[in-house]
């Protein structure tokens, strides 16, 4: 009988090694198939990288790149341009209360109406002189 059980053991020992050693060969093989992808787009990235440095190195694709980004740079300076325009003509609460009081630059009252038109004090929702 001890017999018989230590071979059963035996027997059970093996076919755990079995499943384990094909367990193991299976996430080797895996490992494997990841390594050769890995590999692979290496390669690939490799040769795209090189397929862009050519084509830039084309006269005509080179060409119109720099237009492109010139063009890019120049509407950038415009649209900044612009947004300080509009930025200028904007009129703050803090800028109308200015005019009102009269604090720009200690202007009299003369130079103050000739400087400003009753159409920017119509925008403040302030009336200083009679239109």
């Amino acid at each position: 009988k001890d017999e018989d059980k230590s071979k059963q053991q035996n027997i059970e020992a093996l076919r755990r090694e079995n499943t384990l050693v094909m367990r193991l060969t299976t996430k080797e093989q895996e490992l494997q198939d990841c390594m050769n992808q890995i590999q692979e787009m290496k390669a690939g990235q490799t040769t795209s990288m090189a397929q862009l440095r050519t084509m830039l190195l084309d006269p005509a694709v080179n060409l119109i790149f720099q237009r492109i980004t010139k063009e890019m740079e120049e509407n950038k300076e415009k649209l900044k341009q612009t947004q300080n325009e509009l930025s200028a003509w904007k009129f703050t609460p803090d800028r109308c209360l200015s005019y009102y009081h009269g604090n720009i630059i200690n202007l009299s009252a003369n130079n103050f109406q000739t400087l400003l038109l009753p159409g920017d004090f119509k925008l403040c929702n302030l009336t200083i002189w009679p239109t």
